[in-house]
């Protein structure tokens, strides 16, 4: 483009023009690009057979210089991603799955990889994961901003009330110290079916079917904490009595239902 407006005083427009031109290569639109590339080098002073010869060449570099433009940084960026795999595969597919966890079919095919070369993605922890996914002990940690319903700014809210006063010490306690506004009943039931809440020792099921009852005992514990009445300790062991046995003892899922739950980890399965 530059070499058209300096020999053949092309302004931008006319230069683009003429490069789209010789990308289609349409005989009769480079004929005529030809007649005016040459009567425009003629004008500045350079022979008709200099302006034929130098339009000839552009034509020839327009043939591969293009395709070479691309395939160098493609070539540099297969390789750095190829290291990365071979040598970090953890942090690889960790990145991945953080790019496009917007993504419910992509996300399943690095997934699917994840477990093709060997590395094991944990299930989302409302104390342990990160907004993002994360690696720790060469596991991908599952994060909260990638389960259906729950998103970056609630994974955030999440993580800053566990940095400012500790992990949660139980379903209740978390449901109490998270503002229902941001994070409804369909999230809570997305974190029950895909594992948020395992560590607690409740069946997946059952945290899922006590989830309405679970939010009720919350605002209560909530209501308690505000009003200085009882301790956070006996109002929480009181409050979690009846929907958290309920949870505890409930039976697992079918294999159909937990097969059906993996959308609520954009792909992922669950295992209770």
């Amino acid at each position: 483009m530059q070499v058209a407006e300096k020999i053949a005083g092309f302004n931008l427009q006319e230069a683009d023009n003429l490069r789209v031109a010789m990308g289609k290569k349409i005989p009769k639109i480079m004929e005529e690009q030809r007649i005016k590339f040459t009567n425009g080098a003629s004008a500045k002073g350079y022979s008709e057979i200099f302006s034929s010869e130098l339009f000839d060449q552009i034509a020839y570099f327009a043939g591969y210089g293009f395709n070479k433009s691309h395939s160098v940084p493609y070539a540099l960026l297969a390789y750095q991603t190829a290291y990365l795999k071979a040598n970090f595969p953890a942090e690889y597919i960790s990145a991945c799955l953080t790019a496009v966890k917007r993504d419910k079919d992509r996300t399943a095919i690095f997934l699917s990889e994840a477990r093709d070369i060997g590395v094991q993605v944990t299930t989302p922890d409302i104390n342990l994961s990160s907004e993002d996914f994360t690696v720790s002990e060469n596991k991908i940690i599952f994060g909260l901003s990638a389960v259906r319903n729950v998103g970056d700014v609630t994974a955030q809210k999440i993580i800053n009330e566990r940095n400012e006063n500790g992990d949660f010490s139980s379903i209740e306690d978390f449901l109490s110290r998270i503002d229902s506004r941001s994070l409804n009943k369909r999230g809570v039931e997305a974190l029950a079916q895909g594992g948020g809440f395992d560590n607690f020792g409740f069946t997946r099921k059952g945290v899922y079917e006590a989830t309405v009852d679970l939010i009720e005992d919350a605002k209560d514990l909530k209501k308690e904490k505000l009003n200085n009445q009882e301790s956070g300790t006996s109002a929480t062991m009181r409050s979690s009595t009846a929907s958290s046995n309920a949870a505890r003892t409930a039976a697992m899922w079918s294999a159909s239902v937990r097969l059906g739950s993996r959308s609520s980890l954009r792909g992922k399965s669950t295992s209770q």
